[in-house]
C-alpha cells in the first residue's frame, strides 16, 4: 500500500468532503493492499456521495469478491451494469464472481458480453478459457488461449494453460511444443519440466523424460512426486535397481505417499521380489484401507506367490475387498498398466475366484453364489452380483456381514 498515495488522498477528502471519486480512488489504494474493510468504507462513501457512480459500485463488488462475499458482489455488479449497460469490466468481474460460485454458465454468458463490448479484453479471454477447461470443452477453452497468445505472445502463464489442455486431449506433442515456451521463458521453473517430461513419459521416450525430470528434481530436489514419475521411466527402460532408488527416496520425502508403496511393490514384483512388494502393499492399505487398487495389486502378488491354500485366501480375500470397494473397477480403478500382472490382472482375479465356484453355470451352495457375486463385480454386472449376494444370504452364506456390504454398495 503506497503511504504517501494514502496521505495525500485523506488530505484530498479532508479539503473536499464531498468529492465521490476521491473516495473511490483511495478505496482502491486500499483494496490493492488488502484492506477489503476499509476499501469497502469509502467505496459506500463515494456511493452515498454519488448513486449513479457505477465505478464505486464495480469497485465494491471486487472488495466483497476478494472477501468470497460472492452474492455481495454480484449485487454490486448488477448494479454497476444497470447505470452503465456498456461496462465490460464489470461484466468480467461478475463472470468471474460466478465462476467461483461454481455457476459456469452464467459466467460464460456475462463473459461473452464483455468480450462483445471489447473484442480486445485479454484477460476475459483468459477466464473463459479456464471456464471452458473445468467443463471438459477443451476445444473452445484453446480457442481462448490462442486469443490471448494473439495478443500477447508472451503470455506465459497461457502457453502452461494450453499445454495442460492439451494433456487432457492426449496431444503430447502439443504439450511439448506449449512447455518450451515456458522453459524458454523461465529455464528454472521447475513444474514444466516436470510437466513436459510427464508428456515424454506418456510418449514413451523415456530418455527425453528423464532428462527433463532430472533438471526439475535438480531445481526442486524436495518434490516426491518427481522421483517416483523419473523412478517409473527407469522401470519402463528395465533399470529396476534406479526405479527402486527413486521410489526410496520419494518415500524418505513422503513417507505417507501411497503411491510410492505401490510403485515400488509393481518393481519389486519384477525384480522377483515378491515378500518386499507384499511388505509395500501392506503398508499402503495401512494408509489408504479405502483403496481398492491396493488390494488389486496386493491379490495378485499373493496369487502369484501361490503354493499355498492360504495365499490362495488371502488373494481371494483382497479381490473381495477390492470390489467391495469399488463395484465399477473400470472406471475407478487405476490405470491397469500400474497393476501387478498389467491389464490381465482383473482376468487373473476372476480366474482364481471362478476355481473357488463348483458349478459356474448352476451355483448351488451359498459359497457358489458369493462367489459368483464377486465375479460378476468384477464383470460389470452389477444385476447378477446383487441377486446372487440376495441369494447367498438366503441359503445361510457364513459371512453375513460381507455379504450385506456388498448389497449396500449395490443399492
Amino acid at each position: 500500500m503506497s503511504e504517501q498515495t494514502i496521505r495525500y488522498l485523506n488530505e484530498v477528502v479532508r479539503l473536499n468532503p464531498d468529492d465521490a471519486e476521491a473516495y473511490n480512488s483511495r478505496g482502491l489504494i486500499y483494496r490493492r493492499g488488502g484492506d477489503y474493510n476499509k476499501a469497502i468504507e469509502d467505496y459506500d462513501k463515494a456511493i452515498q456521495l454519488n448513486p449513479k457512480y457505477a465505478k464505486a459500485y464495480n469497485n465494491r463488488g471486487v472488495a466483497y469478491r476478494r472477501k468470497e462475499y460472492y452474492d455481495k458482489a454480484i449485487e454490486d455488479y448488477d448494479k454497476a451494469i444497470q447505470l452503465n449497460p456498456e461496462y465490460a469490466t464489470a461484466y468480467s468481474n461478475r463472470g468471474f464472481a460466478y465462476y467461483q460460485k461454481g455457476d459456469y454458465n452464467k459466467a460464460i454468458e456475462d463473459y461473452d458480453k464483455a468480450i462483445q463490448l471489447n473484442p480486445e479484453y485479454a484477460k476475459v479471454y483468459y477466464n473463459r478459457g479456464i471456464v471452458y477447461d473445468e467443463i471438459g470443452d477443451y476445444d473452445k477453452a484453446l480457442a481462448n488461449y490462442d486469443k490471448v497468445i494473439l495478443f500477447n505472445s508472451e503470455a506465459t502463464e497461457v502457453y502452461r494453460k494450453r499445454a495442460i489442455v492439451y494433456h487432457n486431449k492426449g496431444d503430447y506433442d502439443q504439450v511439448i511444443v506449449n512447455l518450451n515456451k515456458v522453459i524458454q521463458s523461465d529455464s528454472k521453473d521447475a513444474v514444466a519440466y516436470t510437466q513436459r517430461g510427464l508428456a515424454y513419459f506418456h510418449k514413451r521416450d523415456y530418455d527425453c523424460a528423464i532428462t527433463d525430470l532430472d533438471e526439475a528434481i535438480q531445481l526442486n530436489p524436495e518434490a516426491a512426486e518427481v522421483y517416483i514419475l523419473r523412478g517409473l521411466a527407469y522401470f519402463h527402460k528395465g533399470d529396476y535397481d534406479r526405479a527402486i532408488t527413486d521410489l526410496n527416496e520419494a518415500i524418505q520425502l513422503n513417507p505417507n505417499n501411497v503411491s510410492a508403496y505401490m510403485r515400488r511393490a509393481l518393481i519389486h514384483v519384477q525384480k522377483g521380489d515378491l515378500d518386499q512388494a507384499t511388505a509395500d502393499l501392506d503398508e499402503a492399505v495401512r494408509l489408504e484401507p479405502s483403496q481398492a487398487a491396493i488390494y488389486l495389486n496386493r491379490g495378485g502378488v499373493y496369487r502369484i506367490i501361490g503354493y499355498s491354500t492360504d495365499n490362495y485366501n488371502k488373494a481371494i480375500e483382497d479381490y473381495d475387498n477390492a470390489v467391495r470397494l469399488c463395484p465399477n473397477y473400470e472406471t475407478d480403478f487405476m490405470d491397469l498398466n500400474f497393476a501387478i500382472g498389467g491389464e490381465s490382472a482383473v482376468e487373473a482375479a476372476i480366474e482364481l475366484l471362478e476355481s473357488r465356484i463348483n458349478d459356474i453355470d448352476n451355483p448351488q451352495s451359498a459359497a457358489d453364489y458369493y462367489y459368483t457375486g464377486i465375479v460378476s463385480l468384477f464383470l460389470n454386472d452389477r444385476l447378477v452380483a446383487q441377486r446372487c449376494f440376495e441369494w447367498a444370504l438366503e441359503l445361510g452364506y457364513g459371512e453375513r456381514e460381507k455379504v450385506e456390504r456388498h448389497l449396500e454398495n449395490l443399492r
